[in-house]
């Protein structure tokens, strides 16, 4: 446990869930429409407002390289706690700019690996607690490209929209499966990790 004077640390999810032993399916963007507006940048800063709306089809390219070191960033220090790989656990984690999916259209739209977001949540809350984490776990496979229109996960946009903001992902960018999920025990190293990206089953 935390001490004291640290225990308000416990409101954030990274804190919180690395303690949660209930099954817990995480449903999140890793450009998460909130935390880009509140915590990365703000919308009252025009060239970030221009870049975040419209699914980063605006944005310049020294924007898309801090969108995914921040997206990097996230990943990596979700995959860096226990809880993560426990058994039980589950998650779906898209790059589509969205806050609350599950409320949204993205609900059933969004896709990974051929699997529906409503569809992947609902097999995971119908499973068994003894289910290994990676039967439940689908994590988007690619960075922000930095050509337009940027998004290389096609079911981030809308359907009217997806003509235009969808860019097919740069070889150089696909994010590799590691071979093994990352060790709670071993140094976290963010260039092994970026080369060695998102387990996808």
């Amino acid at each position: 446990s935390l001490p004291a004077d640290e225990q308000w640390k416990c409101i954030f999810a990274n804190y919180s869930f690395a303690h949660t032993t209930t099954p817990t399916y995480v449903l999140n963007s890793a450009l998460d429409s909130w935390q880009l507006d509140n915590i990365l940048t703000t919308t009252k800063a025009k060239p970030w407002h221009n870049c975040t709306t419209d699914f980063f089809i605006n944005c310049t390219a020294p924007q898309i390289d801090i969108l995914n070191a921040y997206l990097v960033d996230f990943m990596a220090d979700l995959q860096s706690l226990p809880t993560f790989w426990a058994n039980g656990n589950g998650a779906f984690i898209d790059s589509c700019y969205e806050h609350c999916a599950a409320q949204e259209w993205g609900w059933t739209q969004y896709v990974i690996n051929g699997v529906q977001l409503s569809d992947a949540a609902l097999a995971w809350w119908l499973a068994p607690p003894s289910d290994p984490w990676w039967l439940h776990t689908y994590l988007f496979g690619c960075l922000l490209s930095e050509t337009y229109p940027h998004q290389c996960q096609p079911t981030c946009c809308s359907r009217d929209q997806a003509a235009n903001c969808f860019s097919e992902p740069h070889a150089d960018k696909q994010l590799m499966r590691p071979a093994s999920p990352l060790s709670p025990h071993r140094p976290f190293d963010r260039k092994r990790h970026m080369e060695q990206f998102f387990p996808q089953h």
